[in-house]
């Protein structure tokens, strides 16, 4: 009885198949977990920026909905909560609609959008428990917090977000104690107060 070796294309094919969805998966578990990130907070939401993804003729030959799916969010600016504006600001006379307020539960969505460099929580229902999820975007660079219930607790779970650069902290529970503890561990953090 003589064994035959199986013919090289034998190998190729299912080799060529395994290397496909390995590329394939590894582009739409991330895009779907991002849009449903994305559909969970959008209620929320004012305004979401995005980077385009692929070359334009790729964009151009699939159309732009389907090419959405996998452009990474990099800014959201979650609606402010009106009744915590003061009343000569601008926003409180802005046609933006009304609609549900962020809170802690919603920023869990957060950590499916890691690249994230930017997030504005003006004046949403935010405390100290939604910065645990913020905390997790390792690439966000920008984040505003000003008016709302964040305090020195919250602020110190920022300490990991490395490539922080800029922070909005007016009219929150923020002291300056707190302010100067968490630029000792990231010196380059610009914080507005």
């Amino acid at each position: 009885m003589q064994l035959r070796l199986p013919r090289p294309l034998w190998f190729a094919v299912p080799a060529v198949v395994l290397v496909i969805a390995g590329i394939g998966l590894r582009v739409v578990i991330p895009a779907y977990r991002q849009r449903s990130a994305v559909r969970e907070i959008t209620a929320c939401t004012v305004r979401t920026q995005v980077h385009p993804f692929g070359p334009k003729w790729l964009r151009d030959a699939l159309g732009k909905d389907l090419m959405s799916a996998v452009d990474e969010v990099y800014s959201i600016d979650f609606m402010p909560n009106f009744a915590r504006l003061p009343r000569t600001h601008p926003l409180v006379w802005s046609p933006i609609p009304d609609g549900p307020i962020a809170n802690d539960d919603t920023l869990s969505a957060l950590r499916s959008l890691p690249g994230l460099k930017r997030v504005s929580l003006y004046c949403t229902n935010i405390t100290d428990g939604g910065i645990e999820h913020v905390s997790q975007l390792g690439n966000l660079e920008d984040l505003t917090l000003s008016g709302t219930d964040v305090s020195d607790r919250g602020l110190l779970l920022l300490k990991r977000l490395k490539h922080l650069k800029q922070l909005r902290v007016k009219s929150t529970r923020v002291t300056d104690t707190g302010v100067a503890e968490l630029q000792q561990v990231l010196p380059g953090l610009k914080v507005t107060r």
